[in-house]
């Protein structure tokens, strides 16, 4: 498991592109961050990997916003 014990943050978690992304990282066992703009889709990438991974935590980020993208990331170092 190359990413055991890593953080890994993906920004669009619930597009074609991040969920392929995700997939490959939980499968690595990292720690899941997924963000996007509209929460339904990235719960939808949680429920497919969350037998792969210890943990998994979704937030509703635009990516393009970059104060959200901060303030995300903020969160994440301070919390872990």
């Amino acid at each position: 498991m190359l990413l055991k014990n890593k953080n890994a943050v993906i920004f669009g978690g619930g597009g074609a592109v991040g969920k392929a992304v995700t997939k490959v990282f939980a499968d690595e066992d990292a720690k899941m961050f997924l963000t996007g703009r509209t929460a339904e889709k990235i719960k939808q990438t949680v429920e497919e990997i969350v037998q792969k991974v210890d943990y998994a935590e979704l937030a509703k980020v635009d990516a393009l916003n970059q104060e959200e993208v901060e303030q995300h990331i903020k969160g994440i170092i301070e919390l872990h």
